[in-house]
């Protein structure tokens, strides 16, 4: 090696095998299932929800499963109450609780 050179590596984060799903959002496909929010991260998937995604791979939602959720959309100003997650997730908005939004009630 040449005088005054010196080799510099950048450390590449790693993540551990744990599984704690969470549903990050990888546009422009719509949500997908991380085995940990570390994995997510890497991916630059902004997470949704802890857990599995529910709409993984679903073109629809179903309209009877009443479950309503609080989460709000990046492109909204404020949060909404959608029927599920699984609506939640279509609309790519991250969710902040179970049940209707206060605003809602």
């Amino acid at each position: 090696m040449a005088a005054g050179l010196a080799t510099a590596t950048l450390a590449q984060p790693v993540c551990t095998d744990q599984y704690l799903p969470v549903c990050g959002l990888v546009k422009p496909t719509g949500s997908k299932t991380f085995s940990n929010a570390c994995r997510a991260k890497l991916a630059g998937a902004p997470i949704l929800h802890p857990g599995v995604c529910v709409g993984d791979g679903q073109k629809r939602c179903p309209h009877n499963d009443l479950a309503p959720v609080c989460a709000k959309a990046a492109s909204a100003t404020r949060p909404k109450t959608y029927d599920n997650l699984c609506w939640a997730e279509k609309d790519w908005a991250v969710l902040l609780y179970p049940g209707r939004c206060r605003k809602d009630r």
